[in-house]
């Protein structure tokens, strides 16, 4: 191959191009390493950029941070609770961890993971990662010193604040000498936050500063690498267009004078054409008569083949000396999937040829016989299941009237076997069947009149069931009309029910429902599927208004109903009780007295408003708890035995109290307590109602 393309680079327009090909790749080559190199130079610069970005962005952190320091030192030193000044102070020293990590990645580098909260409450946050080299980690910076002395103080301070603030919720401090410890507390951190402020804005100032130097050079350098590149691309198309030029005019002095002797050429071709052609000729008659013949072969050999194979059943021509099968068509491979070529182990899984009178061999009777013959046989399908066949064996002799071999092929006739018995046995079975199936329909016979008689008496049962229940059950047509009333209406509405058959249901509501519910047939039938449950107000033959709670249900498509089922519920009384008890919960609910409703045990199960006023403890917060929530401890241990003993004996207790609100602010109230006792007599409930009377 290599010497091929010397051969070919002798050929002096192939040298050219070749020539000219070199150059152009050299060419490319040195424009794109070029392109390369300025390319590395530039990413180089963009990645210093970046990383110059990355500090001053850990700086802006930095300004962020001691900012929200100087917000959580406020609240924390405003807590009122332990709960909450537990939260400000790990939230402080979460913050100084985390500006303690940006410093040490501005003056060493490396890693930092900034966490940044995204919904209410701090449940959810996502992480931001800072990566920042240091090309010079050994320089000291002394804002940044600074900077870390003062984290240091503050978290010190963030210590003793906490401890301040936890004593004064504690109580150790009066509320005069907590104000004052406070102040001087936040005295001493100003000053100290103004230091940290001004150190971070420095640093900041030092990072922006060396980013917009950095920009600045990169900027020069991205411009002296393109003039550099644009000249470049420049000689190289010169370098192109002058070689190209020179290339151009050497082939073209080549292509005249290889023009001149391709001519000559031609004209020697042409003497040998007439003598190429007539030898052409002849040869194609020649083959022509070849394919011809040829192909009648093939189209003879294929018609057999598809005679063959267009068979449904098993085909096979066997050698009668060995009883080797010699042609098969695919019907007789599927049968089988033994890899025997013999015709005995083919269809009988045998060893030896077919003997004795159940499966007389075929081939044996051709060659005794010289003439065509047919047997029933058993043979196996592919799945080893026998199959009923018969089987047609004929002769195929040679020149001298010998039998060389024989021609089987066998129809399957399981399916005839089959229905043949199938049909003994139908005609030996019919009789039996006639005679039971006779019987069965004596017994249904008997069984439809006991169903007929059980129908009678389950509908007399469920008449029953209807006039006994309270409710009214109605079946209303399509446009409102009554077409059936159970017995409960003449107790309910003071009307017999064949009084009510025929009458327009909303006839029955009071004025002020009949005016919002008077639909037309479609409307009222919208509403029933809408509506399943609705509460009416009906007029009863006395015209006393009652309150019914009603369902309905769509059963004009049943071809028993053909109506909408009505079922409605006197509720009446049960509406006036919870209309009391509504009035009732509202007057405790607006009681300018505190009260309080526990269980047996002490466990709080309702406050009202006014409770939560003046204790400062949400319902929420209240409920569950023991009235203990309140002890300040200056109560009397001899008024709480006083009052046990009252209670349990069931009596009612008055007294006093002095609580403790929920900020800490102690107040007086006079407590009356009342045992609330069931129907057995024994106490389920406490009801206490306070009322404050001093501070």
């Amino acid at each position: 191959m290599f010497d091929r393309l010397l051969l070919n680079l002798r050929d002096p327009i192939l040298g050219r191009f070749a020539f000219l090909l070199a150059v152009t790749v050299l060419t490319l080559s040195a424009t794109f390493g070029l392109y390369m190199q300025l390319e590395n130079s530039s990413s180089r610069s963009a990645a210093e950029v970046k990383n110059i970005q990355t500090k001053t962005t850990l700086t802006l952190l930095l300004q962020k941070k001691v900012h929200k320091l100087q917000s959580q030192f406020q609240s924390m030193l405003l807590s009122l609770s332990l709960p909450e000044l537990n939260t400000y102070h790990k939230s402080i020293t979460d913050d100084l961890l985390t500006m303690e990590q940006a410093l040490e990645t501005i003056e060493k580098g490396g890693q930092h993971i900034e966490k940044s909260w995204v919904n209410f409450g701090n449940l959810t946050f996502i992480e931001t990662e800072y990566v920042y080299r240091n090309p010079h980690p050994d320089d000291l910076s002394l804002s940044a010193i600074e900077l870390r002395s003062n984290l240091r103080r503050i978290s010190e301070m963030n210590i003793s604040g906490y401890r301040l603030v936890k004593t004064s919720i504690a109580g150790s401090l009066r509320a005069d000498g907590r104000d004052r410890e406070v102040m001087l507390y936040y005295k001493q951190l100003a000053p100290l936050f103004n230091r940290t402020m001004e150190h971070s804005n420095r640093l900041f100032a030092d990072a922006e500063k060396q980013l917009n130097a950095e920009m600045e050079r990169n900027q020069k350098r991205i411009r002296r690498y393109h003039w550099i590149f644009i000249s470049g691309l420049a000689l190289a198309a010169i370098l192109l267009i002058s070689v190209g030029t020179r290339v151009y005019r050497d082939i073209d002095r080549l292509l005249n004078a290889r023009r001149r002797a391709e001519q000559s050429l031609r004209e020697m071709n042409e003497n040998l054409e007439g003598l190429v052609k007539r030898r052409t000729r002849a040869l194609e008659t020649e083959i022509a008569i070849r394919k011809k013949t040829r192909s009648e072969l093939t189209e003879q050999t294929l018609f057999l083949t598809n005679v063959l194979e267009s068979l449904s059943h098993p085909f096979y021509v066997i050698n009668v000396e060995d009883y080797e099968v010699v042609i098969s068509n695919t019907a007789a491979r599927d049968g089988s999937k033994t890899a025997e070529t013999t015709c005995y182990a083919l269809t009988h899984r045998l060893s030896e040829p077919c003997t004795g009178l159940d499966h007389p061999c075929p081939l044996r009777i051709v060659l005794e016989t010289q003439k065509p013959t047919s047997v029933e046989h058993t043979h196996f399908d592919s799945d080893g299941r026998p199959r009923q066949v018969e089987v047609f064996a004929y002769p195929i002799f040679n020149e001298e009237g010998k039998v060389i071999q024989v021609i089987e092929y066998s129809l399957d006739i399981t399916e005839k076997k089959n229905a043949q018995k199938a049909l003994a046995d139908y005609s030996s079975t019919l009789e039996k069947e006639v005679e039971k199936r006779t019987l069965e329909l004596q017994r249904e016979i008997e069984y439809k009149r006991y169903i007929e008689a059980e129908l009678v008496k389950s509908e007399m049962h469920f008449r029953k069931i209807i006039s006994a229940v309270n409710d009214v059950i109605m079946i209303v047509s399509s446009t409102g009309v009554i077409e059936y009333v159970s017995p409960s209406a003449e107790s309910m509405l003071g009307a017999l029910p064949e009084e009510l058959l025929g009458e327009d249901v909303f006839s029955l509501l009071a004025p002020e429902e009949l005016k919002s519910l008077r639909l037309e047939e479609e409307e009222f039938i919208a509403f029933v599927r809408n509506h399943r449950v609705a509460e009416l107000r009906v007029l009863d033959r006395k015209g006393r208004e009652r309150i019914f709670d009603a369902s309905f249900r769509d059963m004009l498509e049943d071809p028993d109903i053909s109506g909408i089922v009505l079922t409605a519920r006197d509720v009446t009384i049960r509406r006036q009780m919870e209309d009391e008890q509504r009035t009732l919960l509202l007057t405790i609910e607006q009681n300018p007295g505190s009260i309080v409703i526990t269980d047996h045990t002490g466990t709080i199960e309702y406050v009202n408003k006014a409770f939560t006023e003046i204790s400062g403890y949400s319902a929420g917060e209240a409920i569950g708890q023991n009235p203990r929530i309140l002890n300040s401890g200056q109560t009397p241990d001899a008024v709480f035995k006083e009052m046990w003993t009252t209670l349990t004996a069931g009596s009612v207790w008055r007294g006093e109290f002095i609580n403790r609100k929920k900020n800490g602010e102690i107040y007086t109230e006079s407590v009356t307590i009342l045992p609330i006792r069931e129907d057995n007599g024994r106490i389920s409930h406490f009801v206490a109602i306070k009322n404050e009377h001093s501070a």
